[in-house]
């Protein structure tokens, strides 16, 4: 394998035949369930699939076990010799005896209550499962002695011989017409494994001379780490079957069984690397060498092989899965795509969790079991039918991956880790709520990526901070759910407006989840969710009215700004994912070119609302000191789509034409650093300004002295710096792009350039520095243009848009019994606002 090309040959070797082995296996066991999918009725085939479930119940404990062991057998073989380990885990397996003949006394005990709680008629297959306790712990010991000490081939051979015995035995029981009593082919194949690991582990000990009587302490802090991480992965296989058991009835239960078996190939595909990225970086650290290189290599063939089984399953299972399993499938078959993309993104995040767990960073386990509570948090509340419990899995999935490669990024973060930590407590107690929901019309609770106050907030927290402070003064209560970038409170009171602010730039999305359903389920009478490239997915778990706010599609932002799987990823979510999730929801956007590209993404389709962003006519405002020498000024966030460094290669030319111009650049963002740069490069340092971020007071400043300001974005769901600026009695020059198209009207209140075109913007800008008249006289329409957009009336909009069902319907002015909102509606009609005669 490509994969393990740098690690020694032996252990190439080794590992290739383990890996081998190990998909042999799953093969194996795929055949062993698609024969007794075939031969079975649904509910036997469901009595087998909940025995298969107790066993990965069990194997949490066990593989727990066998990570400890496997992890420190694999260090003191670096570091000592195979003496230490053989040591190690004799003395282990003396205590393993007590511990697994306690565990069977508990299962003997239960049995009554168990058989009862899962419909299990008189509980006999419940008692044929006992003696798997005492079978898993001789087999997890050996095992994990010989993993760590590298004995691969001969791990291999034991868990081919696992899955060939348990296909054997299923075969030879049905054959001989005991068909109901299947299950027990289960344990006799454990057993069977067992057995050979006794083998290969006394052919192993044979060759070691014991020297070492030294007392290695067990690791415990590792074992809990690995059970906390057992029991997180085992949950996601395990627990929805087992809720399944209890809350639906045998016929659906059976019919999740095979679904479930569905996500459990590709879970069993793309974990086949997990043993070897346990092994190899447990050696790695124990030789002090770093092992990154390793798990990129790991990682890769880990997400290769997923996708692939994601395919078969997921893509192509509608005519895969009835082939295997007859037409006993075909009910599940329209819950394949979304389920095993679930299982898929699961399984990557799983062996991010092995990795870490290798080098003892234990917050991924302790986050993979938070996910597990979501996950029967989730299903204990919606278990309605087959598809409740899908979304349910499919929510926590998502938010779970987004999580854990946001920790695996930032995980040398101290404040990072520290503030999630705090999040987490906060879960629990009680939010302080300013402002008193008795005495509110309604109640609106909005998540947003960012607030005003974030460091790299732009014109989407502008325009829902200007309506949310409006609505406050009209009645409502808002409350802000929204991501923090460390720098402000946690809570906070802004214009009466409640801030609630929990993780970053993707934690954002699992706080929001998670709150919502500790602490703000129940409260609110309608949700606002903003989509800002990812949205937060409220109509899979929300049960209040929702409207999805979104300014623009995204797909040419993400292809310019992220990499290509992140892009791919991304993109997949908004117009793939998106359309199914929001069928049902409404949708409010800013322009007309907005509403036209969430339409041609199959999105709205129960509507699409306009709601035009305003500016405050009393502080945006004209004054007679425009800037001695020509000033162009760019006001917005710095990143890579808002394509800043058009403006600043333009500059050469217009310096050329305009040798008085100055360029200030006031905003922040990712893109500072980069752009700094750009402008030193082209040695014009001391004619181009970076002010980082700029107060409202000097932002207006900044219009009012301006000749000219530039908008060079890909793109804009509407452009509210153009309206700022034009009320400030300055014009504009901004790409060609939707969303610009519709608040710079070309050529009255400024020019439209080709997006990119250094040269138009060069020519364009200069023309407005040089002409004199042509600049006064975009002035003067910039204003009158600006004038009709108005912050109260958008606010006033919005409220009898949300909250009254037939509102801009046909006729909708007849539902208006207010004179002053039939005129403000007609006034703000998408025609009457984008087709002014100038």
């Amino acid at each position: 394998m490509k994969v393990l090309f740098s690690l020694k040959n032996k252990a190439f070797t080794a590992s290739g035949i383990f890996i081998a082995a190990t998909m042999f296996s799953s093969i194996i066991s795929f055949v062993f369930n698609a024969y007794m999918g075939r031969v079975l009725s649904v509910e036997d085939f469901g009595l087998v699939t909940f025995i298969n479930t107790l066993v990965l119940f069990v194997s949490v404990i066990m593989n727990a076990l066998w990570s400890s062991v496997t992890n420190r057998v694999a260090f003191l073989s670096t570091n000592s010799n195979k003496s230490a380990t053989f040591t190690f885990v004799q003395k282990l397996k003396k205590k393993g005896l007590y511990f697994s003949f306690a565990l069977m006394i508990i299962w003997l005990v239960m049995l009554p209550f168990s058989a009862k709680f899962f419909n299990i008629g008189d509980g006999k297959s419940l008692l044929f499962f006992t003696p798997v306790f005492a079978i898993f712990l001789n087999s997890v010991l050996l095992k994990g002695y010989l993993t760590g000490n590298l004995y691969l081939i001969e791990v291999s051979i034991a868990t081919v011989i696992e899955g060939l015995t348990k296909l054997l035995f299923a075969v030879l029981i049905q054959n001989l017409g005991f068909g109901s009593f299947a299950y027990l082919a289960i344990p006799l194949s454990l057993l069977s494994s067992m057995l050979f690991f006794v083998y290969f582990a006394r052919r192993v000990s044979k060759r070691v001379v014991v020297q070492d009587n030294k007392n290695y302490a067990f690791p415990r802090r590792f074992f809990l780490a690995a059970l906390i991480a057992g029991i997180s992965s085992g949950g996601f296989l395990i627990f929805d079957l087992i809720l399944v058991k209890h809350f639906l009835t045998s016929l659906a239960a059976g019919e999740y069984s095979l679904l479930s078996l569905a996500g459990k190939m590709i879970y069993f595909a793309g974990s086949i690397f997990n043993p070897l990225i346990l092994t190899f970086v447990s050696r790695d650290v124990g030789q002090g060498i770093d092992p990154n290189k390793t798990f990129t290599k790991l990682i890769i063939s880990t997400i290769g092989v997923t996708a692939v089984a994601y395919v078969g399953v997921g893509v192509l299972g509608a005519q895969i899965m009835p082939l295997a399993f007859g037409a006993k499938v075909l009910p599940i078959i329209p819950y394949l795509p979304l389920y095993s993309f679930a299982i898929a993104c699961f399984t990557i995040a799983s062996a991010y969790v092995i990795y870490h767990l290798a080098r003892h960073h234990y917050a991924f386990s302790i986050l993979s079991l938070f996910s597990l509570l979501l996950i029967i948090i989730g299903i204990c509340l919606f278990h309605q039918d087959i598809t409740q419990i899908t979304l349910v899995i499919f929510s926590v999935s998502v938010f779970n991956i987004l999580t854990v490669l946001s920790l695996h990024e930032l995980q040398k973060s101290t404040t990072f880790l520290r503030h999630n930590f705090i999040d987490l407590i906060d879960v629990f107690r009680p939010i302080p709520y300013q402002k008193d929901f008795a005495v509110s019309k309604q109640r609106i609770l909005i998540f947003n990526w960012r607030d005003t106050k974030h460091r790299y907030a732009g014109g989407a927290e502008v325009y829902i901070h200007e309506l949310a402070k409006r609505w406050i003064t009209m009645g409502y209560s808002v409350t802000q759910f929204c991501g923090n970038d460390g720098k402000n409170p946690r809570n906070e009171v802004i214009d009466g407006i409640q801030i609630i602010r929990r993780g970053g730039f993707y934690f954002v999305y699992l706080w929001a989840f998670i709150y919502y359903f500790f602490r703000l389920r129940g409260k609110y009478d309608m949700i606002i969710d903003t989509e800002n490239g990812i949205p937060f997915f409220t109509p899979l778990y929300a049960k209040e009215s929702i409207y999805c706010l979104m300014f623009h599609v995204h797909q040419e932002v993400f292809r310019k700004s992220l990499s290509k799987p992140l892009a791919l990823f991304a993109c997949a979510l908004e117009n793939k994912l998106m359309p199914w999730v929001y069928r049902k929801t409404k949708f409010i956007t800013i322009s007309k070119s907005s509403k036209k590209e969430i339409a041609d993404f199959d999105l709205g389709k129960i509507g699409i609302e306009i709601i035009n962003p305003g500016v405050d006519l009393k502080t945006y405002k004209p004054n007679d000191k425009k800037n001695a020498n020509p000033l162009i000024v760019y006001v917005g966030r710095l990143q890579l789509y808002k394509s800043v460094d058009v403006l600043i290669r333009s500059a050469q030319k217009i310096f050329a034409s305009v040798p008085l111009a100055e360029i200030i650049i006031a905003g922040a963002g990712e893109e500072k650093e980069r752009l700094e740069k750009l402008v030193e490069s082209l040695k014009l340092k001391g004619k181009i300004t970076f002010t980082g971020r700029v107060s409202e007071e000097e932002k207006i400043e900044l219009y009012q002295k301006a000749w000219v300001v530039v908008n060079p974005s890909l793109k804009e769901g509407w452009g509210i710096t153009t309206i700022e600026a034009n009320a400030c009695g300055t014009p504009v020059v901004a790409s060609d792009v939707p969303g610009l198209r519709d608040s710079v009207r070309n050529p009255s209140t400024g020019f439209l350039v080709e997006y990119g075109n250094v040269e138009g913007f060069s020519k364009k800008i200069v023309q407005l520095l040089q002409d004199d008249d042509l600049r006064k006289d975009m002035e003067k329409k910039s204003v009158k243009w600006a004038a009709k957009f108005d912050w109260q009336e958008s606010a006033e909009k919005t409220i009898q848009l949300i909250f009254n069902p037939h509102y801009r319907h046909s006729g909708a002015w007849q539902h208006i019994q207010d004179p002053k909102q039939i005129r403000f509606w007609t006034s703000q009609n998408d025609d009457n606002v984008n087709n002014l005669n100038f």
